[in-house]
């Protein structure tokens, strides 16, 4: 039993040191602020990270591999070699035709295509027309199945968002019975 113990210790410990470790730190190429939760992969493997609130990373690499994909969505995937570095820095670039095709929605990311709900899109200066102090107000009557209501009519007071919620057909349709 010791000698088994013995052999599966040195066998990990040759695994630990048949791995770099590489830090990196990524940016967005547009405004120069850190990529938040970049994916940090290696490349042919399903090794990888992501980018903390800095734009950092810190990842194992098996030894032998030495190139990382470095993805996010809306910029375009980088590769890089880390061939004898410990320390890269990567910058991505916009990816602006990838973003008419991609729509986040509340259970993660999918493409327009293969989208199969409704798709609604408001931009900032249709919000900022009619002049409303309060974001959600300014919604009211843009979107269609966005309803928005006052808790109560005191400035300031809290505002309730339903999204195809109390107008859906289903609820119209078993009022009805």
């Amino acid at each position: 039993m010791k000698k088994f113990l013995l052999i599966s210790t040195l066998l990990l410990s040759l695994a630990a040191m048949a791995q770099v470790t590489v830090t990196g730190t990524v940016t967005d190429g547009s405004i120069g602020e850190p990529a938040i939760g970049a994916s940090v992969i290696v490349a042919g493997t399903t090794i990888g990270t992501v980018t903390d609130t800095d734009g950092h990373f810190t990842l194992d690499v098996p030894d032998g591999k030495f190139i990382l994909q470095v993805s996010m969505v809306g910029y375009k995937t980088q590769v890089v070699n880390i061939k004898g570095k410990s320390s890269v820095s990567v910058t991505l670039q916009e990816d602006s035709q990838l973003m008419d095709e991609v729509v986040v929605v509340g259970y993660g990311v999918m493409k327009k295509r293969d989208l199969s709900g409704s798709v609604s899109q408001i931009k900032g200066d249709d919000i900022r027309q009619g002049g409303q102090a309060d974001i959600a107000k300014s919604l009211e009557g843009k979107i269609a199945g966005v309803d928005v209501k006052s808790s109560d009519g005191a400035p300031g007071g809290g505002t309730s968002i339903t999204v195809r919620g109390a107008n859906s057909f289903t609820t119209v349709r078993n009022r009805c019975i």
